[in-house]
């Protein structure tokens, strides 16, 4: 049943209630019948059993004659009359009340006492009878009046009692047995409702001590149950969320520790070589020009950190909108490509640039001009910085009909299976060493992966057929 709705189990149950009320309250009647055809002749009297006294209490009445006018014949009156069945009368032969149980005034007059005589009549269901009183002489002193009823009536209060009861209770057990009926299914009901409910109470305390570790143990397929689904899903979600406070506030404590570390070194070197400006003889132009120049130095390599940590920063935030603009792809790369000659002339790196194009394709494309600057600059100089002396970076272009794909590998090592999988992580550096050197804070692979994806681009990491280090990407016209 706790399968079922709670909409098709409330009216699964209104049907039983109603059902099985119906089917008791006919046994009930059945089962009264059958007691009451077996008592009725035992319990009750016929409807003709005062009927058939009163011949003997009017022969009675005959044969006593005037001497029942006298009001001490009351109780001898009282003992031969049925003071249940029937009711009397004793009055004069005026038709003044002396005694009995009846006392309106039966006749008015001596005429209507003899008219009356001997002849029954019935009024308000009740049978009326006179019987005159006669002395010796022949003459009428008076008259009995009986009054009675043709009706079935009970032997005794008791069992008039228990009848009226058993009727009272037939009447009335549609009623009991659907109260009866609804306290049964009503308990069902709520112990299927209250199991859903104390797992729920149960789950909100255990998330209240911060204890998600818990499942809920309901899976019908009722509105209880999507309800306890529901939950489930708000736990899940919670633990989620939980999980991504936790890791912000791991990459916030990185952040800083990275920024500590990388500002470390180039700091020191400032404070180092500040110091002994200080202390030293400033009269010495050269050695004062040397120090000056590594202070410059160190300061351009924290500020480059502080800046790249601030532009990962904004884009992790997703305040960043895309700047479309038409650009000629081909004689733009043509321009980065030799300002990275000249970055890179230090180590004599070669830098090659291939471009590649469909069949009537133009080399013009809407694109984020500045974003695409980015992610060229940090992939080239990552590529430069791990390039050895003498050593080659390639640069190739594949122009497609609404896409643009960019190759840069170089002859250095190829990428280590480690390196593959966080390259683009926060803060990673394959050269741990370097960094701090460098001004390099792990961040620059990081910042193009997340550009690129921002303009519904694709990046990988891979190794060429020359397992050679290559990053790819994909970026689509605008």
């Amino acid at each position: 049943m706790e399968k079922l709705t709670l909409k098709k189990q409330y009216i699964i149950y209104f049907v039983l209630i109603i059902t099985l009320s119906l089917g008791a309250t006919i046994i009930h009647g059945v089962i009264s019948y059958v007691i009451y055809a077996n008592i009725q002749y035992k319990w009750t009297k016929p409807a003709n059993y005062y009927e058939q006294q009163i011949p003997s209490i009017k022969k009675m009445i005959k044969s006593r004659g005037t001497v029942l006018l006298k009001i001490s014949k009351k109780q001898y009156m009282e003992k031969k009359i049925p003071a249940k069945g029937i009711k009397y009368q004793v009055f004069d032969q005026n038709g003044n009340y002396i005694y009995g149980t009846y006392k309106d005034r039966v006749v008015k007059s001596k005429k209507e006492l003899y008219d009356s005589i001997n002849i029954d009549n019935i009024n308000w269901n009740y049978v009326r009878s006179i019987i005159p009183l006669i002395d010796k002489n022949g003459t009428i002193r008076g008259g009995v009046f009986l009054a009675y009823r043709v009706k079935a009536t009970y032997s005794n209060g008791f069992h008039r009692i228990i009848i009226m009861a058993m009727a009272g209770l037939l009447l009335l057990s549609p009623f009991i047995y659907i109260i009866i009926f609804t306290l049964i299914f009503s308990r069902r009901f709520v112990r299927g409702i209250n199991k859903p409910i104390s797992l729920l109470k149960e789950a909100s305390h255990k998330i209240r001590e911060n204890d998600l570790d818990f499942s809920i143990d309901y899976d019908y397929k009722n509105e209880l149950g999507e309800l306890c689904r529901d939950f489930e899903d708000m736990k899940t979600a919670l633990q989620l969320s939980l999980v991504a406070q936790w890791k912000a506030e791991q990459e916030r404590q990185e952040n800083v520790q990275a920024l500590a570390h990388d500002l470390k070194t180039p700091l020191s070197i400032i404070q180092g070589y500040t110091e002994a400006l200080l202390n030293g003889n400033l009269e010495n132009k050269e050695k004062t020009e040397r120090y000056l120049k590594v202070v410059n130095e160190n300061s351009i390599k924290s500020s480059n950190v502080v800046r790249e940590m601030q532009y990962a920063s904004e884009i992790d935030s997703e305040k960043m909108t895309v700047q479309k603009e038409e650009l000629d792809i081909e004689k733009f790369l043509n321009k980065k490509a030799e300002n990275y000659r000249i970055l890179s002339a230090s180590k004599n790196i070669t830098i090659e640039l291939g471009v590649k194009k469909a069949d009537k394709v133009l080399s013009k494309y809407r694109v984020d001009k500045e974003k695409l600057d980015r992610i060229l600059d940090n992939i080239v100089t990552n590529s430069i910085r791990y390039t050895p002396s003498n050593g080659i970076i390639n640069i190739e272009l594949k122009l497609e009909r609404k896409c643009m794909e960019f190759q840069v590998y170089n002859s250095g090592e190829a990428f280590t299976e480690e390196e593959l999988k966080n390259v683009f992580s926060r803060f990673y550096r394959a050269d741990k060493a370097r960094s701090s050197k460098d001004g390099h804070a792990g961040l620059g692979l990081y910042i193009v992966k997340k550009l690129v994806e921002f303009q519904g681009g694709s990046i990988e990491a891979k190794n060429t057929e020359e397992n050679r280090a290559c990053i790819s990407f994909v970026l689509y016209d605008m």
